[in-house]
């Protein structure tokens, strides 16, 4: 986080047991919630470009907080 200055927060699961809730397979993966409590989005694994991933997250928060 701190080399790519990423302006997000991010979880950590060191024992795995989240993830083995959520049946995360792949490191990161990243989960979209809507207001309603409801999974709208899971991405898993990352791009290689970090302004990608930026973008992509400031997208998909907009939309969630629009709808």
């Amino acid at each position: 986080m701190d080399e790519h200055h990423l302006a997000f927060q991010v979880g950590r699961d060191p024992d795995g047991q989240i993830g083995g809730l959520y049946g995360v397979e792949a490191t990161p993966t990243t989960f979209f919630i809507g207001k309603d409590g409801k999974l709208r989005y899971r991405v898993e694994g990352a791009p290689d470009d970090v302004k990608a991933i930026q973008a992509g997250l400031e997208q998909r928060i907009n939309g969630l907080l629009a709808g």
